[in-house]
Formats: structure tokens, C-alpha cells, sequence
């Protein structure tokens, strides 16, 4: 159980660093690029630390963010990718209601990509929000370090909000 958690919270490392440096970008696609990288190191951790909605919604992250990088955009992908979110994160769901928590930072971030990314105030702070929900699911699987990784995050998209404004 301890190497577990050691683990998972080495690859929660990789995730600050990305998700510390994406708040912070001048366009969106690069932006959604580190976070790439981050979903990579958080769906990594995630398996390890046993939260199987999280890693599901990770997966799904990754596959939205290449969808939105490269400008792939329909309202049957959008659809597809949150209702696959919300099937797979129930049907992996194995932490009760704090399994739900990423499913549902995912699902609104999923939104906002599609339908606000041209808005970088806005999409910074649908992933202020997605930072804390996931804060909160991070402490309760004890990813120490990704939910400090996330409270450094959230402090630098709050001040790229205040300063961008």
C-alpha cells in the first residue's frame, strides 16, 4: 500500500509541473497541449491510487484535448465524449460519491473546451474549477502530491486570471 501511494505520488509530480505551466500559456492550443501531458501523469497515478473513474476521465481528457488542439469539432464528438464520460465513470466508479467528483470536473471542462476555448479567460476558469474538484478527489485517494500539484495549479490559473483580466 505504501509504494502505492509513493508512486502514485511520484507521477503526480510529472502533472505539477504540466498542469503549473499550462495555465500560464498565451494560446489555448498550447495550453491543452501540457495538459496532455498532465492527463497522461494523472491517469498514471490515478490507476495506482485505485481511483478508476479519475483514470477514465483522464483517458477521455487526453482524446478531448487532441480533438481540441487540432480544431476537430462536432457537437456528436462533443457528445460522445461526455456521455462517455459520464457511462465509464459510473460504470469504474469504485469510491462511491467521491467517485463522481472527476466525472464531473471532466464533464464540464469537456463543455467548456467545445464550446469556450476561444475564450481563454473563460476556459481558465472552467479549469479552476476542474482543478479543485479534482483537489478534493486527490486528498480522499491520498495523491498528496497531486493535490498539492493542484493547489499550486489553481493558484497560478487564479493569478493568470487576475493578471490576464
Amino acid at each position: 500500500m505504501l509504494s502505492s501511494v509513493i508512486l502514485g505520488n511520484l507521477f503526480s509530480l510529472g502533472a505539477m509541473f504540466t498542469d503549473s505551466i499550462s495555465s500560464s500559456q498565451k494560446s489555448s492550443e498550447k495550453m491543452l497541449t501540457f495538459q496532455c501531458f498532465s492527463q497522461l501523469f494523472y491517469g498514471a497515478s490515478s490507476l495506482v491510487l485505485k481511483g478508476y473513474s479519475a483514470v477514465v476521465q483522464s483517458s477521455l481528457a487526453l482524446v478531448r484535448n487532441i480533438l481540441a488542439i487540432r480544431k476537430i469539432h462536432s457537437d456528436i464528438l462533443e457528445w460522445i465524449i461526455l456521455i462517455l464520460g459520464i457511462v465509464l465513470g459510473i460504470a469504474f466508479n469504485n469510491l462511491g460519491l467521491l467517485g463522481y467528483l472527476p466525472v464531473i470536473a471532466n464533464g464540464l471542462y469537456t463543455f467548456s473546451i467545445f464550446r469556450i476555448s476561444h475564450n481563454q479567460t473563460a476556459l481558465r476558469w472552467a479549469f479552476l474549477i476542474y482543478l479543485v474538484l479534482y483537489a478534493i478527489f486527490d486528498l480522499f485517494i491520498l495523491n498528496y502530491v497531486g493535490a498539492a500539484a493542484t493547489a499550486i495549479a489553481i493558484v497560478s490559473t487564479a493569478v493568470s486570471i487576475v493578471r490576464n483580466r
